[in-house]
């Protein structure tokens, strides 16, 4: 298997040493987002692209234990991006275990979470209102 050599993309600018991560789960994968400070996705990762399984089980994608290898993958953005503070977006339906271990297997990792903040679907615009809910 190929390593990744990982470089610095110089259109990506991390203020603070802090970034951004946004986390949500469909109901067969968790995908997290690696994000710069103007909200630029630096890298997303999910479960099925971490090599989970050998299967391609929706089980397995969605289990709790696949943070651990999501975050071991991120961690090499963190270095070579510098980042030592994470800001958490939640989107959607996420389940409290998930962002128990994202914010345990952080803390390993010696990055530390400034703030997390949960996301209701916004519109693109920014200032219309929520559409109605449809029953």
């Amino acid at each position: 298997m190929k390593e990744e050599k990982l470089e610095k993309k110089p259109h990506f600018k991390i203020k603070k040493k802090t970034g951004y991560l946004l986390c949500f789960a469909t109901f067969s994968n968790i995908y997290v987002c690696l994000l710069d400070y103007k909200r630029k996705i630096i890298i997303t990762k999910t479960a099925g692209n971490c090599k989970v399984s050998a299967k391609n089980n929706k089980r397995e994608k969605i289990a709790l234990h696949n943070i651990l290898k999501i975050v071991e993958k991120l961690n090499d953005y963190f270095e070579v991006y510098k980042i030592k503070y994470i800001k958490i977006f939640l989107r959607g339906y996420v389940k409290r275990p998930i962002l128990y271990l994202l914010e345990n297997f952080l803390e390993r990792y010696n990055v530390r979470i400034i703030s997390i903040r949960y996301i209701l679907c916004e519109p693109h615009n920014g200032i219309r209102k929520r559409g109605k809910r449809r029953v």
